[in-house]
């Protein structure tokens, strides 16, 4: 839009066309026709054209509101322009009313009507509306769970070029629900969606390429995937990408690097992450050794029910390495550990009742433990659960 055909615009709108106001909003919300950009007024130009029924300016009001552009956030103000758009046949408005159905955001959370706003939009072409019908589908949320209506749905939205479509066509076919399993087809959809920036779709394609499932294993292309990924936060390529320094995987090995990685995912509560920084200090990999800040980590990760954190915790306080020795407070945490399968803390609670560490001597629990840790492969757990049967 020109300067002169924005004072066209200012004339018309203010003696009340309201597509003249809806396209002056627009102006302000962009800072385009010789305006800067300013959202409390383009929000004041789309109210003056909603009130008059203007569809595209009822969508456009409710989305100010939803996202408090120009105007206090107010999600229930959002529905209700939502709403009236959506009745007038306006695509976006309709996806919109359905998004907020199914959050519960400024109306009480209603699948089933989500799933009816949705189809309205979807079967008018909307990629987005296509893809959470698809969702719905899946889950079975407002409609019947149907794979195929799912797979239908994600596909017409996949043709658009949408990328959480195309992601979640990876999901389907890397799990074989409601096609037959294919690495390969996973990977051709994840790297349509990576290529348009999307995170986990990027971080998907870096284990592809590391694991070689659908792919070549090529440790450098991975690396790169994950640092795509790692760059927009995301918390599993924060993770991959500590491991690919810490062992050397498609880049150099770089025990800091790694570190510094573990770091960033450890301080969002990623559980691995904090037990690998506990072990770079228990080891002093890429950092000076310091069991009292490894016991720290380990803490963090035992608080969120991790195996290996209980496990390591225990390991601690068995050897009185960071805290002071404590072989019951020792037993408390591979207990924990070995509950959950952890090979490593059922072998030292085996252990430690076969020699009375923190507890009394009991034959019959030493060999439930050990030999739970011996069918998991665990070599000196098999070791000495041998010995102990031949005393029998």
């Amino acid at each position: 839009m020109s300067k002169p055909q924005a004072k066209d615009y200012r004339l018309a709108s203010e003696q009340g066309d309201a597509e003249a106001q809806y396209i002056l909003a627009l102006a302000y919300a962009r800072g385009k026709g010789g305006v800067k950009r300013d959202f409390v007024k383009a929000t004041e130009w789309f109210r003056r054209a909603a009130e008059q029924g203007h569809a595209k300016a009822q969508c456009s009001l409710g989305y100010a509101y939803d996202n408090g552009r120009g105007v206090k956030e107010d999600t229930r103000a959002a529905v209700k322009w939502y709403r009236r758009s959506a009745k007038q046949g306006h695509v976006a408005a309709q996806s919109n009313l359905g998004d907020c159905y199914s959050t519960g955001e400024g109306v009480r959370k209603n699948y089933g009507k989500a799933v009816k706003w949705f189809r309205l939009a979807a079967e008018q072409g909307n990629a987005g509306a296509q893809t959470s019908l698809g969702y719905a589908c899946f889950y079975g949320k407002g409609v019947k769970k149907d794979w195929n209506a799912e797979l239908k749905w994600y596909k017409r939205a996949a043709r658009q070029s949408h990328d959480q479509a195309e992601y979640n066509l990876g999901l389907m076919y890397q799990a074989g629900e409601g096609v037959k399993q294919s690495d390969a087809k996973a990977v051709k959809w994840f790297r349509l969606a990576a290529e348009q920036g999307h995170e986990k779709a990027q971080c998907n394609m870096g284990e592809s390429y590391c694991h070689g499932n659908g792919v070549k294993k090529n440790h450098a292309k991975a690396f790169k995937y994950f640092q795509l990924a790692a760059k927009q936060g995301n918390l599993s390529a924060h993770t991959c990408l500590s491991c690919s320094y810490e062992y050397g995987y498609g880049v150099k090995k770089d025990h800091s690097e790694s570190l510094k990685w573990y770091r960033k995912a450890a301080e969002q509560g990623d559980a691995d992450a904090q037990v690998s920084i506990g072990l770079a200090y228990d080891k002093g990999q890429g950092v000076k050794k310091d069991h009292a800040e490894a016991v720290r980590w380990y803490r963090l990760a035992a608080a969120q029910n991790d195996a290996w954190g209980q496990n390591n915790l225990g390991c601690s306080y068995h050897d009185g390495e960071g805290v002071p020795q404590d072989q019951k407070e020792a037993l408390k945490w591979f207990r924990l550990a070995a509950k959950q399968g952890n090979a490593e803390a059922q072998h030292s609670l085996g252990a430690a009742y076969l020699k009375g560490e923190g507890v009394r001597k009991n034959k019959a629990q030493a060999e439930k433990w050990l030999r739970q840790a011996a069918e998991q492969g665990h070599k000196k757990a098999r070791k000495q659960l041998k010995s102990l049967m031949a005393r029998k």
